[in-house]
């Protein structure tokens, strides 16, 4: 039987996304991350 209610899995769910987007928030994580994302996308649109 499925329930349409949250279980008990989803408050260790919202903490571990919590926590994972308080650390994507670091400058220094957001700018490794925009180096990334534009060093893919050069070598995605090079001709």
């Amino acid at each position: 039987m499925i329930h349409p209610y949250p279980t008990y899995n989803d408050a260790p769910w919202n903490a571990a996304v919590a926590d994972a987007r308080k650390t994507l928030d670091k400058p220094i994580v957001k700018k490794a991350t925009n180096i990334v994302t534009d060093l893919r996308r050069r070598w995605v649109n090079r001709d």
